[in-house]
């Protein structure tokens, strides 16, 4: 085929402008491979058009195929995509960065200078910089002690920040939080410290038992310096990610304004941020018991996969579903990851991660799938979605305007 026809095409089909014998042509352009070679130099051009310095290789390929291969099995009335896979990465990678590029419901953004690989694991810790690319001088996170004073995190020199109930604080040269208790140096009263991060910001604490949080933006986590008695309880509102130390003679309780979870020794994601209207806890490993903190509904254990959904309405029955593991962590690897995932819900976490205020003046009524970097700018990240026709946009200052 003449290159020129196959640039007409790929520009047509990418606008949106395309016939539907066109559309049907340059799908089967794609699964023929013949012109693979053509089609990654068209995809990487108008790919540095939209992000200079950035281009799709094996790894991102992976991601880009799998993305594809549920945007095809997806109800969505506007999906008419039907492409099987083929023994060739490269020809499937072509297929996939054009699908999804070119709009249809999927995304996809990677940093080239921060080549990680695209199938991690929930365990994983190999995040890109999260860096809040919209202003300077972002608020740092802020650890707020049992006294009332409180410790701008960011600012903080690294070494022992301040000793409290029997535990000292200190901060690594990762910027990590932990607490090392003295055995018997407390007999008193439990004392509590409070770890707020403002929108645009994660951080890491090991708690007094050992066991790990990541918190998620715009979020908070209260917790005794020291575990005593037969429980140990903390109070999250947002979204944290658990690596809990095994104690059969101490659960570990997690409370929320909504939603309560009991484990053992397990690896979870918790999101209970206020502004949603169903929390989820998504297990990775170990069991959990999520119940409602009133009663009145049935409690339910989750094995390692699963997800329960409470709905913020009190009395409706929590719901187990499957959970996608990778989806539900991506934030913790650095990584925005929708499933189907509503728009208004995906502003939702735009707005939280680049703390910026989105204003929508139409409906968004579509479900993005794909993945996102969380260090690519605001810009960049907004102008991806957009490329699904659903909206044009503008920004101004911190405000993100949606219009029809």
């Amino acid at each position: 085929m003449d290159i020129n026809r196959i640039e007409w095409l790929f520009e047509r089909y990418f606008d949106k402008t395309c016939t539907e014998g066109e559309r049907q042509e340059f799908l089967q352009l794609i699964a023929s491979g013949e012109q693979d070679e053509a089609l990654k130099a068209l995809l990487d051009s108008k790919l540095q058009h939209y992000a200079p310095d950035r281009k799709i290789d094996n790894k991102e390929a992976d991601a880009l195929f799998s993305a594809v291969l549920k945007k095809a099995e997806s109800p969505e009335p506007a999906t008419v995509l039907s492409l099987k896979p083929k023994p060739s990465w490269k020809k499937w990678m072509v297929a996939a960065a054009v699908v999804l590029v070119a709009g249809l419901g999927g995304i996809y953004l990677m940093n080239s200078n921060n080549r990680k690989e695209e199938k991690k694991t929930a365990m994983q810790d190999q995040a890109p910089a999260a860096t809040n690319p919209v202003h300077t001088g972002k608020p740092s996170p802020i650890l707020r002690l049992a006294d009332g004073r409180e410790i701008s995190l960011d600012t903080a020199a690294d070494g022992t920040l301040a000793s409290q109930g029997g535990a000292t604080i200190s901060k690594n040269k990762d910027g990590e939080l932990s607490y090392h208790h003295h055995t018997g140096a407390n007999n008193g009263q439990v004392q509590y410290n409070t770890l707020l991060t403002p929108k645009g910001s994660q951080y890491k604490i090991t708690l007094p038992d050992g066991s790990k949080v990541w918190l998620n933006a715009a979020s908070g986590i209260s917790y005794p310096t020291a575990f005593t008695g037969n429980m140990r309880k903390v109070t999250v509102q947002g979204e944290a990610y658990f690596e809990i130390v095994k104690d059969p003679q101490k659960p570990f309780i997690v409370n929320t304004e909504k939603m309560d979870v009991e484990v053992m020794g397990t690896s979870f994601n918790l999101n209970s941020y206020l502004d949603e209207p169903i929390l989820r806890t998504s297990l990775v490993e170990g069991s959990v018991r999520v119940s409602r903190p009133a009663g009145g509904v049935d409690p339910q254990i989750l094995k390692p996969g699963q997800q329960a959904m409470v709905d913020v309405q009190p009395g409706t029955p929590i719901k187990v579903q499957t959970a996608d593991i990778d989806a539900a962590t991506a934030w913790k690897n650095g990584f925005f990851h929708f499933d189907g995932t509503p728009a208004r819900e995906v502003m939702r976490q735009i707005s939280r991660w680049y703390d910026v205020d989105i204003i929508a003046n139409g409906r968004l009524t579509k479900h993005f799938r794909g993945m996102l970097p969380r260090n690519a700018s605001l810009d960049e990240a907004i102008h991806m979605l957009s490329l699904t026709g659903e909206f044009k946009y503008k920004i101004e200052g911190r405000t993100v305007t949606i219009l029809p």
